[in-house]
């Protein structure tokens, strides 16, 4: 079965604040930085399409990152981390502010290029191997 899968990430590595969560200001629940939650999340997302690619190997997959202004290491962290993928890549970053604006772009990016299945995600979900091909 050949399929079209588009992914569209979105990140943003300084978000630490947590208020609502009722947790002292830059203190996240999982006790990490943003930026260490962007690439761990990056990470475990290209490794679980490369699985889907490989049980799909005549389906095209491709990964988009929207980066709504992160640090210069975090996004060499991300790079370093599409630069495992077995499938296209493509980073964009993004000239507007703020998750509203990140947000709308992800979904226009979707609605544009998008074919069989989109699937849209932020940047602090850990994706176990088997994910992307599950949800396939």
């Amino acid at each position: 079965m050949a399929i079209n899968v588009l992914v569209v990430l979105q990140t943003h590595s300084k978000g630490d604040s947590q208020h609502y969560l009722g947790m002292n200001q830059n203190q996240r629940f999982v006790k990490q930085p943003k930026s260490e939650v962007t690439r761990r999340c990056t990470r475990s997302l290209v490794e679980t399409m490369n699985y889907a690619k490989e049980l799909y190997l005549d389906s095209e997959f491709e990964l988009v990152v929207f980066d709504d202004h992160s640090d210069e290491s975090a996004i060499n962290e991300i790079k370093k981390n599409l630069n495992i993928a077995t499938f296209k890549t493509v980073f964009i970053p993004l000239d507007t502010y703020g998750i509203m604006p990140s947000i709308l772009k992800c979904y226009e990016h979707g609605r544009d290029y998008g074919k069989e299945v989109v699937y849209f995600v932020q940047d602090d979900y850990l994706y176990d191997t088997t994910a992307i091909y599950d949800m396939i």
